[in-house]
């Protein structure tokens, strides 16, 4: 039933519910991070969680000296 409801989506609108999608998700893997890491700054969360999904070494180019 799901699929049929998204195969006849036009086209504009299955693209916004993939991003909702996406940024309730990041939404909640930041709130997992800053649960675990109650210590750490909102900008120090979105770094951890950086290095977590894409590596240290891009974290620290993005969010130098954090």
């Amino acid at each position: 039933m799901q699929l049929e409801i998204l195969r006849n989506m036009c086209p504009e609108k299955r693209l916004r519910l993939a991003g909702e999608l996406t940024r309730a998700s990041w939404n909640r893997a930041l709130a997992a991070v800053a649960r675990a890491h109650p210590e750490l700054t909102e900008t120090q969360v979105l770094k951890k969680f950086v290095g977590m999904n894409y590596g240290v070494e891009l974290a620290e180019q993005v969010y130098p000296g954090l």
